[in-house]
């Protein structure tokens, strides 16, 4: 494979012949720290995204699409939980 290598003092690029090195699989808790690192980017947007849901409830303005909605995300976000603590078994760093 041919490498493109930039001098950073003068610019000049040249090309080399670079072996790639050999490819390997992730490992299953590799795999399972990226899934638990997902989950909890979503469980974040879903705690943003209830607020003003959330708001609403506490005022007692909410509106059957708010609770609607509250319950939507509660239920995502429960499974999301669930499958989480599945998943810190296979990487308990996470």
């Amino acid at each position: 494979m041919n490498t493109a290598i930039v001098s950073a003092t003068t610019g000049a690029v040249s090309l080399e012949e670079r072996e790639l090195p050999p490819y390997q699989e992730p490992s299953e808790a590799e795999i399972a720290a990226q899934r638990i690192a997902e989950i909890d980017a979503r469980l974040t947007a879903i705690d943003l995204a209830s607020v003003r849901a959330l708001r609403a409830a506490v005022a007692g303005t909410a509106t059957e699409a708010d609770r609607d909605q509250l319950a939507v995300w509660e239920a995502e976000a429960a499974a999301l939980r669930s499958e989480r603590a599945g998943l810190t078994a296979v990487s308990p760093d996470a």
